[in-house]
């Protein structure tokens, strides 16, 4: 499959970039401000790029060497391989590589959220009712509350509280979680 490649130097402010039916959109070497948008099933890939603060990324995979502020909001988000989120306010669907799970510390998960493949670390801030699959680590012991178990999730460390649902016919693992109902 083609790449369509964005390179440069300079700042990409508010801008939708669209990946074309026979190639990916790539973007590397710029500062990027405002809003950033990609595709919802072609996401926009990342790499070699800097956020400035305030910045809202949408449909995007962030790749290698993408430097982001505290004050960034990411909705819509596939992250590359051990990824290490130390900021931020997250949005939608945010997916981490399921053998090599994103590290999330200093964030903000909003409601409806949907975590995929993701270790919490220090300092995360979890609102009720997310959605949770694949792999979670709750390395900081965020209280999850009012959360819904994909299939075959499987959850280590913190809390559940509230209402907690999901089909365990499809064998949910959950592990060394204290419930507090």
């Amino acid at each position: 499959e083609l790449q369509c490649i964005v390179m440069g130097r300079g700042t990409l402010q508010n801008v939708y970039i669209s990946s074309l039916p026979y190639c990916d959109a790539y973007v590397s070497g710029f500062q990027l401000a405002g809003t950033l948008r990609g595709d919802v099933d072609k996401p926009l890939w990342l790499e070699n790029v800097a956020v400035l603060p305030g910045s809202h990324l949408i449909n995007v995979i962030l790749g290698e060497n993408v430097i982001l502020p505290a004050e960034v909001t990411l909705e819509n988000v596939i992250f590359s391989a051990n990824f290490h989120l130390t900021g931020g306010t997250l949005r939608g669907n945010i997916t981490g590589e399921k053998k090599a799970p994103a590290l999330l510390e200093n964030v903000r998960v909003s409601a409806g959220c949907h975590l995929t493949n993701v270790t919490l670390g220090k300092k995360v801030t979890v609102a009720k009712g997310i959605t949770l699959g694949g792999t979670i680590t709750n390395q900081s012991g965020s209280l999850l509350e009012d959360v819904q178990l994909e299939g075959n999730t499987v959850l280590s460390g913190g809390q559940l509280k509230g209402n907690i649902t999901g089909n365990v016919a499809l064998s949910k693992e959950v592990e060394n979680q204290p419930l507090a109902l």
